[in-house]
């Protein structure tokens, strides 16, 4: 479930970046592009923990979980901008 998250997120910034940069003539564009890149950061360090917590699934409680839940939260949040997109998952809503 968390790389169907993740994918629909990549691909919906890919969307907007796309967009944004038809309209890069305008000065206004330059903040919602490094919002993107901002977004971008927060799923890949989601990303690296979440790897991380599969690999440790032995343990009981991996000493990673609670920052895996605080990123997951975060991209649940994320996601809920692009709720009336047709593959948005109700499932991820926070």
């Amino acid at each position: 479930m968390a790389a169907d998250l993740v994918a629909f997120l990549r691909a919906r910034l890919d969307e907007d970046e796309a967009y944004l940069l038809s309209n890069r003539r305008h000065l206004w564009t330059q903040r919602p592009l490094r919002e993107v890149e901002a977004k971008r950061a927060i799923l890949d360090a989601f990303q690296a923990v979440d790897a991380e917590v599969v690999t440790m699934l032995h343990d009981r409680r991996p000493r990673k979980y609670g920052e895996w839940d605080g990123l997951h939260k975060a991209v649940c949040h994320l996601a809920t901008v692009y709720r009336d997109h047709p593959d948005y998952d109700e499932a991820w809503k926070p």
